[in-house]
């Protein structure tokens, strides 16, 4: 099974440039639906999928397991959460102890605007 590492960063898109120099604002809605987006487009991978998520508590990531695709075993870290940059720094370290070298990838939505 290969395992993928989602962050979605509940902080991002809502840094004071956003307000004050006319960018959109992105609401946790917004997140949600793109990481929906990102699991739909996982399920043509035509392997077993594990996608562990980051843990927040605006609840997206909690919604995003709750609305997985059937074909894909998603789940959130099992992780205290601080709402810090800690957290990320967290979350990468418990993708590396979760799954094997040669099966990984993470992927972060966040910072910046930017999906990586």
């Amino acid at each position: 099974m290969v395992a993928i590492g989602l962050l979605v960063n509940p902080a991002a898109g809502r840094d004071i440039r956003r307000l004050t120099g006319g960018a959109s604002v992105v609401d946790d809605y917004a997140k949600r639906r793109v990481a929906e987006c990102v699991l739909d487009g996982l399920t043509v991978a035509g392997d077993p999928l594990e996608v562990l998520i980051m843990p927040d508590r605006a609840g997206i990531a909690d919604h995003v397991v709750a609305e997985a695709p059937d074909e894909i075993e998603a789940t959130t870290l099992e992780m205290p959460v601080e709402e810090t940059a800690a957290d990320t720094r967290r979350a990468a370290a418990r993708f590396r102890e979760a799954v094997d070298v040669g099966h990984r990838d993470a992927r972060h939505l966040g910072g910046l605007g930017r999906v990586g």
